[in-house]
């Protein structure tokens, strides 16, 4: 195990840390470390929403973080006698079938000696790319440990180097200002009492039993890790397996919550997630587990009520671990407009970097963190301490996030009219770009904010557009609580709040407006969800075709339907606004258009429907 200094000298030591720690956190006081705008708040059994959000503020105003698998497999670096064993680099030795037993796959314990770890400058590459929190491998499935743990001598301290990897890179995040979090395998293929037992294991004897890991592995270091490092959150893996039960997992949850209350835990604690959806689903009398879903190599596609926490984890590469020639490379724009995507949707974004068995992160990736840096120095007012856009769908040329009275425009491609409307119930008190400061013209538009871009934007990957509005933003035809919400006698039905059916898509054929189209069969529905007081309701709708003839049926249930002719408008792109007839109703309403035996090439472009109050 690893030498330890005399206690005087190691109190001494740790109190010039921590002095030295003081004095470069208080060059950062917006760093999600500050005692002063994020105090910690522990998880309490009578928790109230009021108070999960304070105890998740920090994770939710970061949106960026750094993702880091280091560990035995990166000393094989994908390879075995030469060949290039395929799938992700940790996971080497599952991969390997019989071609490396994990007697073998142990010799790397006597080479591992990460001479060039500098746990500065790792996280000085994340701060600088506007990270805000790092989340590393303390333990992956292979069941090696990047810290002397007195539970096994499967660990750092039985390599070359011997000493811990985690306390430097702990004190390293503290001295920058940078949230240390730690990831946490549950699955462990080396352990004897782990189980199922893989082919390959060679070394472990005995039976298994893990119900017995459980206990007296897995939870004593949880704990110790827990107690040794304070870590802004647990991220936990390896939980899919049908030897970890749902029981299992919310009495790991419960340990956590006693030993660490302040700690956030992910959702794979328990059973409840969905695959690499990431999002959980109830189970055990519909009881998740967990602070936050995990969508895994996904963003999701649109956003979720307020209140559900996320985040997408994704690599830059092909792989998690270290891998030799893995240059399959995201470009520094699809990494931005990631991040982006995340924070749009009220989710955050944890990007992969994978450190070579020499402790170097790859140039590559440091190539790309100092890309998404140089962005975030310009526009990470427009993704840090925001929240999620006032519309459930993207929009067509890019995303939206917002902090009060300010929506913050991502433009990703420009409009071929150079138009964007935003339908909001708002006048705009000023516009212009992030990046130079310039002005962008914006205008009320009847039910909404339209903003003329110049013909050149200044970022090609995205450029971000500060919109000042009259007051709180007021979504016309937008979501509350699910439901389209009536406003000022009127329910206005947009695209971005409509369930599509098969082969219909979102789309923009004039004037930078979306509207519903690629409705070439007549088998496809539209749907929406609204929310209407009593009353009687005229309907309208926004139509686009070249040819008269096909019908719309607006089934509102209960019997009440209102059906119509689809005029000829001149075109896919010119759009008219026709009377459809009327309607009663009352409270909550689940709406269903279907359209009449189709005649010609499509049914109808769709920009709107209108129901207005008599």
């Amino acid at each position: 195990m690893t030498p330890t200094l005399p206690r005087g000298l190691t109190c001494l030591f740790l109190g010039l840390v921590g002095l030295a720690a003081a004095a470069l956190n208080a060059q950062v006081p917006a760093s999600s470390i500050d005692p002063n705008r994020y105090p910690k708040v522990a998880w309490t059994e009578n928790e109230t929403p009021e108070g999960k959000e304070a105890r998740m503020r920090w994770f939710n105003d970061a949106r960026f973080g750094m993702f880091i698998h280091w560990g035995l497999y990166s000393e094989w670096a994908g390879y075995v006698d030469g060949k290039r064993i395929n799938g992700a680099g940790e996971w080497i030795i599952e991969s390997a079938g019989n071609k490396l037993a994990l007697s073998r796959y142990l010799t790397a314990r006597d080479r591992f000696n990460p001479t060039k770890f500098d746990p500065d400058a790792w996280v000085k590459a994340a701060k600088e790319a506007g990270m805000d929190y790092l989340v590393i491998t303390s333990k992956h499935h292979d069941g090696f440990c990047l810290w002397d743990s007195k539970h096994t001598d499967h660990d750092v301290a039985s390599t070359p180097w011997k000493k811990d990897l985690l306390k430097p890179l702990q004190e390293a995040c503290l001295r920058h200002g940078v949230r240390f979090c730690l990831y946490h395998s549950i699955m462990d293929w080396h352990h004897p009492l782990y189980a199922p037992r893989r082919k390959y294991n060679d070394v472990a004897q005995g039976p298994t039993d893990v119900p017995r890991f459980v206990q007296e592995y897995l939870k004593p270091q949880v704990r110790e890790i827990i107690e040794r490092f304070d870590p802004g959150l647990l991220w936990f893996d390896g939980e899919w397996e049908s030897t970890y039960t749902a029981a299992m997992g919310e009495d790991l949850e419960a340990w956590c919550r006693r030993h660490g209350p302040a700690t956030i835990l992910n959702n794979r604690v328990g059973k409840s997630r969905k695959g690499m959806e990431g999002m959980s689903h109830g189970y055990s009398g519909n009881k998740g587990v967990g602070d936050y879903g995990t969508p895994e190599q996904n963003i999701p596609p649109n956003g979720f009520p307020k209140g559900v926490h996320w985040e997408s984890c994704m690599t830059m590469n092909d792989t998690w671990g270290f891998v030799k020639g893995d240059n399959n490379w995201k470009s520094d724009a699809t990494l931005i407009r990631n991040l982006v995507d995340c924070a749009s949707k009220g989710g955050n974004y944890l990007l992969n970097v994978g450190p070579t068995d020499k402790g170097e992160i790859p140039a590559a990736s440091l190539e790309r963190l100092a890309a998404i840096g140089a962005w975030m120095r310009v526009n990470g007012e427009a993704v840090k301490r925001t929240e999620a856009s006032p519309f459930i769908r993207p929009m067509p040329w890019g995303r939206i996030t917002r902090r009060g009275e300010t929506l913050f425009l991502h433009v990703f491609d420009r409009p071929a009219d150079g138009k964007l409307v935003l339908p909001v119930d708002n006048a705009p008190r000023s516009a212009a770009f992030l990046a130079t400061g310039a002005a962008v013209a914006a205008k009320r538009v009847e039910d909404s904010i339209v903003l003329d871009l110049p013909a050149t934007l200044p970022d090609r990957r995205v450029s971000v557009i500060r919109l000042v509005l009259d007051g709180e933003v007021r979504p016309v035809g937008g979501l509350v609580d699910g439901r389209v919400r009536a406003s000022a006698g009127r329910l206005l039905l947009l695209p971005d709040t409509a369930e599509l059916g098969a082969g219909l898509i979102i789309e923009s054929k004039s004037e930078g407006k979306p509207n519903i189209g690629g409705w070439v069969d007549d088998r496809s529905t539209v749907a929406w969800k609204l929310r209407a007081p009593k009353g009687s309701y005229v309907v309208t709708a926004e139509l686009g075709a070249p040819d008269a003839g096909n019908r719309l049926v607006l089934d509102f249930g209960g019997g009440r339907k209102v059906e119509g002719e689809v005029p000829a408008t001149g075109g896919w792109d010119k759009f008219r606004t026709v009377t459809l007839g009327t309607v009663e109703l009352d409270g909550d309403v689940d709406l269903t258009v279907r359209a009449g035996p189709r005649k010609g090439e499509g049914v109808a472009n769709v920009r709107s429907l209108t129901l207005t109050r008599r």
